[in-house]
C-alpha cells in the first residue's frame, strides 16, 4: 500500500536530508559539553521516574485523541476512541521519520480511507487543532516567562513572543478571509476539485468549534498540556534536577513551539538545542542541560519511533 506519496525516492531523500540537518544540530550541541559527563548523568538517571514519565506521554495521547474525537464529531463524523488513538499515533509516527509535518496529512489519509470522510475535511479539524494549541503556547508562555524572568525578559525571548503573536494574528486573517464572501468568488476562478476542497475545509473548520463541545474541548486540551508538563518534569527529577513549575512549563513550551518547525521530523535536534539551551539560559550547566534535553528525547521521540513502527506494521498487514 502506497501510504505517503507515489514517488518514494523523494520521501526517502527528504528523510536522509533531515535527518543529516538534526545530525550536524547534535554535533553542534555535544561539541560544546563534556559528552563523557552526560553520559555519567543519564546512566545515573532514576529509571523508574523514566517509566513512570513514558507511561505518562502515553496517557497524554488519550487527551489529544478524544480532543480530535470531538471535532470531528462536530462535523459529523463519529469515530471510536481507541480508533482515533491509533490513527493519532501513527499520524505522529510518520512525523517521528519525515519532515514537513506530513503525518498530519497521513492521519487525513487514513481517515478518509477508512471512513469515506474527505481529506479536506479532515484537514480542516487539524488545522483547528493546531490553532487551539498555538493560542494556549502563547498565552502561558507569556505568563510562565514573566514568572521566571519577571520584568527582565531576555530580548531575544520577548522576540520570539512577539513573532509568535504576528503568527497567530496573520492566522486568524487568514481564517477570516477564507470563510469571507470575497474568498469564495476568488476560489471560484480555480478547477471545480479545488473549489471542492475549499468548501469542505472551510465546513470543517467552521463546524469543528461549537459552544456545546468547547468546554470539554478546553478541559482536554489543559489536559493534555498538563501531562506534558509532568512527563518533562519528571525527566528533569529522574537526574535530581530541581526547577521552578514555571521554568518547566516555558521550557516544554519552547519544546512544543519548535516542534511545529518542518525542518526535521518531529524537530528532533532543533527541539533538544532549544530545551538545552532555555534550561542554559537560566543558569542550569551546560552537561545537566544536555542530558535533560537527551532523555526527553528519548522518553518523547525514540519510543514513538520504536512502537509506531510496530502499529504501523500492525495496522498494514
Amino acid at each position: 500500500m502506497k501510504v505517503l506519496s507515489p514517488n518514494k525516492k523523494a520521501n526517502i531523500k527528504k528523510a536522509f536530508f533531515s535527518f543529516l540537518i538534526a545530525f550536524a544540530i547534535f554535533y553542534l550541541l555535544l561539541s560544546r559539553i563534556n559528552i563523557k559527563n552526560v553520559v555519567e548523568i543519564i546512566f545515573n538517571s532514576d529509571v523508574k521516574l523514566l517509566v513512570f514519565a513514558f507511561i505518562i506521554y502515553y496517557i497524554g495521547f488519550i487527551f489529544k485523541s478524544l480532543r480530535w474525537k470531538i471535532l470531528m464529531g462536530n462535523i459529523g463524523l463519529e469515530v471510536k476512541l481507541t480508533k482515533v488513538y491509533e490513527i493519532y499515533f501513527l499520524g505522529q509516527f510518520i512525523n517521528s521519520i519525515l519532515p514537513g509535518r506530513i503525518g498530519d496529512f497521513y492521519r487525513a489519509h487514513l481517515i478518509k480511507k477508512d471512513y469515506g470522510l474527505a481529506r479536506s475535511k479532515v484537514i480542516g479539524t487539524i488545522f483547528i487543532e493546531k490553532l487551539v494549541d498555538l493560542s494556549f503556547i502563547l498565552i502561558f508562555l507569556v505568563i510562565s516567562a514573566f514568572l521566571v524572568f519577571g520584568a527582565d525578559i531576555p530580548k531575544n525571548f520577548r522576540e520570539i513572543i512577539i513573532i509568535l503573536g504576528i503568527f497567530l494574528v496573520v492566522i486568524a486573517i487568514i481564517s477570516v478571509s477564507l470563510i469571507s464572501n470575497l474568498s469564495i468568488k476568488w476560489i471560484s476562478l480555480f478547477p471545480k476539485s479545488l473549489q471542492l476542497m475549499h468548501k469542505n475545509f472551510i465546513e470543517a473548520y467552521s463546524e469543528s468549534l461549537n459552544f456545546k463541545t468547547f468546554p470539554l474541548l478546553l478541559l482536554c486540551t489543559l489536559s493534555l498540556w498538563f501531562f506534558e508538563f509532568l512527563m518533562f518534569f519528571l525527566v528533569t527529577i529522574s537526574i535530581g534536577l530541581k526547577l521552578k513549575i514555571s521554568l518547566v512549563l516555558m521550557v516544554i513550551l519552547i519544546a512544543n513551539l519548535l516542534l511545529a518547525l518542518p525542518l526535521t521530523p518531529s524537530g528532533i535536534g532543533i527541539v533538544e538545542t532549544g530545551i538545552a539551551g532555555a534550561l542554559i539560559l537560566v543558569g542550569v550547566k551546560n552537561d545537566i542541560a544536555v542530558s535533560v534535553a537527551l532523555l526527553n528525547n528519548v522518553v518523547g521521540y525514540w519510543n514513538q519511533v520504536i512502537f509506531g513502527f510496530v502499529a504501523y506494521l500492525r495496522y498494514n498487514r
